[in-house]
């Protein structure tokens, strides 16, 4: 049921939208349905507040200042109230999870531990477009003052590679299944640290919800810490493997299992984002349900926008399912970065007969500039542009010492993919026949 407010927070409009639990990412994305406060809505009304899915950033006028500080420093300028809202938003969830207790300088001083300042870190979110999405608040604790010391392996945290997505929804394909995104709501957040790990924070400057002289001692493991990551993980993984779920032997954020109803569920996780998918809708109903009963997560439909990838599903003439993954909105970072918008596009990623490595140094060099430029290029060759591969090796030779000449090959792929920026790679669900051969490979 879709509920239309108004500014006293009283409902106008019920209508039903037909499986808006699971369309209502795509409407999002599409800018159909918009799930943030309405411009003139009314804060004040109690009956408004905790009823927003997020707080939109389609109205901001400037750029995100960064900190909360920042944004409330003017509050007759109308990007105030949106942070403002985001701010609460946030607390909302902290408050449900039961992030903290608040406690005076008394007892911190019994618990006889250093507290440690946080900040109220601003961001916006964006579409596959790139455009603002959402304007999102979290509170960061600056865990570089943390007293204790974590070696790398206590405080090592795995992290999905590209590939890994790519092959779970290229198998997923190859099945007639269409892969389905989970967002875990403040995930750190849903972690417990362990008894001999107390920390008590300092809640962040101007923080209206917190009293002077008050500080938060942590009952969960929030953004900032040094070992939050790894709490999360551990706490993730234990509860998939709970469920029946094994993790693969090759890559520790891959995970498969049949579950009780006889289906099979492949899932991978990147922090907070996953994906998944289920041999059966029988299959993928239990999961999310069991899941959701766990742990903070919502099942969002299919994947459409995952880390900086673009999935755009179709249904061939023959009913057979695809899929195309194309990361455009970064190739127009690029070219912005590189002033190329607008530049004439150009046929090969690099210059036919020109080679390399025979460019000349000059004692002018670009090192930052290229390095970047290479950096935003091999994250496109590893992901969906293997077209342009070997260009991006040979620039990534000449990282230390680029000259003019490098920089202009880098600038000369760049042109090749402003006239290809939509290009991608696809894999397609085989014909029965073709399904038979083991030997043949489904993409194109």
């Amino acid at each position: 049921m879709f509920v239309q407010r108004d500014n006293q927070g009283k409902p106008i409009l019920e209508a039903p939208v037909p499986d808006l639990g699971v369309t209502w990412h795509s409407h999002v994305q599409e800018r159909t349905l918009d799930l943030g406060w309405n411009e003139d809505i009314n804060l004040t009304a109690p009956e408004v507040h905790g009823t927003g899915q997020h707080v939109s950033a389609k109205l901001l006028t400037e750029p995100c200042p960064g900190f909360l500080w920042k944004a409330l420093c003017d509050p007759k300028c109308p990007n105030c109230r949106i942070w403002h809202d985001s701010q609460k938003e946030e607390h909302d969830n902290l408050v449900a999870e039961n992030m903290c207790t608040i406690i005076t300088a008394d007892d911190v001083a019994t618990l006889g531990v250093k507290p440690i300042p946080t900040r109220k870190v601003l961001n916006v979110k964006i579409d596959s477009s790139r455009k603002p999405l959402r304007a999102k608040s979290r509170t960061v604790v600056l865990g570089n003052e943390e007293e204790k010391h974590w070696t790398k392996n206590e405080s090592f945290t795995p992290v999905v590679l590209k590939s890994g997505i790519c092959s779970l929804i290229a198998h997923g394909v190859k099945l007639g299944c269409r892969a389905k995104q989970c967002d875990a709501k403040n995930a750190f957040c849903q972690s417990t640290p362990p008894d001999d790990e107390v920390c008590v924070v300092i809640p962040p400057s101007g923080c209206p919800f917190s009293k002077p002289g008050t500080c938060w001692k942590l009952n969960k493991t929030p953004c900032g810490l040094r070992r939050s990551p790894r709490h999360w993980c551990q706490t993730f993984c234990a509860e998939l493997e709970a469920m029946g779920l094994t993790v693969c032997s090759n890559d520790p954020c891959a995970f498969a299992g049949t579950l009780p109803t006889g289906g099979t569920i492949c899932f991978v996780t990147h922090i907070d984002d996953c994906i998944c998918f289920g041999t059966d809708d029988a299959t993928e109903e239990w999961f999310e349900q069991a899941l959701g009963s766990r742990l903070n997560v919502d099942f969002v439909g299919e994947v459409l926008w995952c880390l900086g990838v673009h999935c755009e599903w179709q249904l061939t003439e023959d009913n057979l399912l695809t899929v195309q993954l194309s990361q455009e909105g970064h190739i127009h970072k690029l070219l912005d970065q590189e002033w190329l918008i607008d530049c004439n596009p150009t046929l090969a990623p690099h210059h036919s007969g020109h080679a390399i490595d025979m460019v000349p140094h000059d004692e002018h060099t670009l090192v930052k500039r290229h390095q970047s430029l290479i950096g935003g290029l091999n994250w496109l060759s590893t992901g969906t542009r293997p077209d342009i591969t070997m260009a991006a090796s040979l620039l990534a030779s000449h990282l230390k010492n680029p000259s003019q000449g490098h920089l202009d090959a880098a600038r000369h792929v760049l042109k090749h993919l402003r006239g290809s920026a939509e290009w991608g790679i696809r894999f397609t669900q085989p014909t029965s026949q073709e399904a038979e051969d083991p030997h043949k490979v489904f993409c194109g």
